[in-house]
């Protein structure tokens, strides 16, 4: 496969997948952004990419687009399955929110 097709299978939102290339790419970017988030970390510990882990850091930073850039590439395999399952990737937006608005377990709240 070409990396222009495996760029536009990870990051756009037409198309579909079958289930064997939704679980191959789904691994591949699982391991590329843990492979990234423990790369920075690493990096941050060491003092190579300004250090600390605090709000304004470069690791921060860092994290954040390894984050945005990881949902992203989720979104658009999942939507990419579901068109492959006839459904709309409008489905997802509903999924999403059934999910945001289960309440979180007492001792994984953020603020606490």
């Amino acid at each position: 496969m070409n990396p222009g097709a495996m760029i536009n299978t990870l990051f756009s939102f037409e198309g579909r997948l079958n289930r064997l290339a939704y679980c191959g790419y789904s691994l591949l970017s699982i391991v590329a952004v843990k492979a990234g988030a423990v790369a920075v970390g690493r990096a941050a510990s060491a003092d190579l990419i300004g250090g600390g882990t605090g709000q304004g850091s470069y690791a921060s930073l860092l994290l954040r687009i390894l984050t945005v850039t990881g949902s992203w590439v989720a979104l658009a395999l999942t939507t990419k399955r579901l068109h492959d399952m006839d459904r709309s990737g409008k489905l997802l937006l509903w999924m999403s929110g059934i999910v945001a608005l289960y309440p979180a377990p007492e001792g994984l709240t953020l603020g606490a």
